[in-house]
């Protein structure tokens, strides 16, 4: 069985370093089955003079910048293999993640049918702000998305060559929702989107800040995930509503306590509030999302 590694990257050439250095540690690199590809998406280069193992390659997205669903599209070009990975330069994998997976497809009788989304944690780089809380209980919960709506937010992601050329690539040229559309079309054509708690990876999550500039730039892809769902109308509706409603509060902390996020008095009420600050943001992504110029 032959696997591939896609790790897209664009400025996170120190975060990609610590990724290949964990892989390193797990003996990823020692396993001749496994080839890793990292797709340059623009940006800065990866200097590849401290890596200790040579099943690695370097390549190049310039056509299409800043989108990581192109980069996993020229990597799935690159090679041909049984099984494809596809991770964030920005994931720490824990220290059973190659086991994990194996062991998970190798129970599936290697079937094509299943889509393996990883667990994503997250900590904070430094002391947390009101975001990196925020952002550790909401964003890229794949346990509640394949429950609730069908698809994974990847991160981390392993897909059967047979589902890829069935279901067909990414969308090119996109910087967010690709996973979102791709997992849902997956998800229509009878694959199985399977959440694996065990298989595991950390990410940094973002500050005040940088959380609100991605709610921003995520919801400005919802206009077309909802035009591919047939559901735009009541989307729409949904999320103007919304954007003058607090988060419930007890389903918000419901989710703290399933993925392990501890919360004290004060920070429960700050979060709720800053629930209502990103749901207004996304009001705002949205209405630029759809009336933004198309890119030909």
């Amino acid at each position: 069985m032959k696997i591939l590694i896609i790790i897209p990257y664009y400025y996170e050439s120190a975060a990609l370093g610590k990724l290949l250095e964990k892989f390193d540690f797990l003996g990823v690199n020692k396993t001749p089955e496994v080839e890793i590809v990292c797709v340059n998406n623009g940006g800065e280069d990866f200097s590849k003079n401290n890596l200790s193992f040579d099943s690695i390659f370097f390549i190049n997205e310039n056509k299409n910048l800043n989108s990581p669903y192109s980069c996993r599209n020229r990597g799935i070009e690159f090679r041909k293999v049984d099984w494809y990975i596809f991770i964030d330069a920005t994931c720490i994998p824990h220290d059973d993640w190659f086991d994990v997976i194996l062991d998970n497809i190798a129970k599936n009788n290697n079937s094509s049918n299943c889509i393996f989304a990883a667990n994503v944690g997250f900590k904070p780089k430094v002391g947390p702000t009101i975001g990196n809380i925020y952002d550790s209980i909401v964003n890229i919960d794949n346990q509640r998305s394949i429950a609730e709506d069908g698809c994974a937010k990847t991160a981390c992601l392993a897909v059967n060559s047979e589902s890829i050329f069935k279901v067909g690539g990414f969308e090119e040229g996109i910087r967010s929702g690709g996973d979102v559309l791709w997992t849902k079309k997956a998800n229509r054509m009878g694959y199985n989107i399977c959440f694996l708690s065990g298989w595991k990876v950390d990410k940094l999550s973002r500050n005040t800040c940088q959380l609100i500039k991605k709610q921003f730039r995520v919801s400005i892809g919802w206009p077309k995930i909802w035009a591919e769902e047939k559901n735009y109308a009541i989307k729409l509706f949904k999320t103007v509503f919304l954007c003058f409603l607090p988060p419930v509060p007890f389903s918000l902390y419901k989710t703290a306590k399933r993925r392990g996020v501890v919360l004290s008095g004060m920070s429960k009420v700050n979060l709720v509030m800053f629930g209502l600050v990103l749901r207004l943001v996304s009001g705002l992504g949205v209405v630029y999302g759809i009336f933004r110029p198309v890119k030909k």
